[in-house]
């Protein structure tokens, strides 16, 4: 039985979201496999960094598009929040939420779905800064700061009041 701070994809998507998701997946990985090859080619031949960055973040587009409709549905995470996220094993982050995907983690030993969540680092004051932060959550806690500046958990909806 999956615990009350386990929100990973695979539990939080509809099956229809999660073919989407793979899909999704695979897309990527065509994607890297394409520049590598690029990346083997004598110079000339090239398509070129711009080429693949410009393919790279429509495929990032439609993570996040993905990703915020599932979390915002599902835990009330959206686009702009300050956010505070503590994984298992005691790795915290502080940041404005800017944009949201997922991975599949496939080459770790855990094997498992992650959300990717990227934003700004706040800085010690508790302000936004400009410098840029990221962080991967299957499991763990996560808190969004209100305006009077207090803190709310954020969970799964089926599972028990927070």
């Amino acid at each position: 039985m999956p615990s009350d701070d386990d929100f990973s994809p695979t539990r939080l998507m509809t099956s229809a979201e999660l073919g989407k998701a793979r899909r999704l997946l695979n897309k990527l990985d065509r994607h890297r496999e394409r520049v590598q090859r690029d990346d083997a080619l004598p110079s000339s031949e090239r398509k070129g960094y711009e080429f693949y960055r410009d393919a790279r973040k429509a495929i990032d587009r439609e993570f996040d598009a993905l990703a915020s409709t599932v979390l915002a549905r599902e835990l009330g995470l959206e686009r702009y929040m300050v956010i505070h996220t503590i994984r298992s094993g005691g790795h915290e982050k502080l940041m404005q939420l800017l944009s949201m995907g997922f991975q599949d983690d496939r080459w770790s030993r855990l094997s498992r779905w992650m959300w990717s969540l990227h934003g700004r680092r706040l800085r010690k004051d508790g302000t936004i800064g400009d410098k840029p932060d990221w962080t991967c959550i299957g499991t763990g806690l996560i808190s969004r700061r209100q305006l009077d500046g207090g803190w709310t958990h954020l969970c799964w909806r089926p599972a028990k009041d927070c």
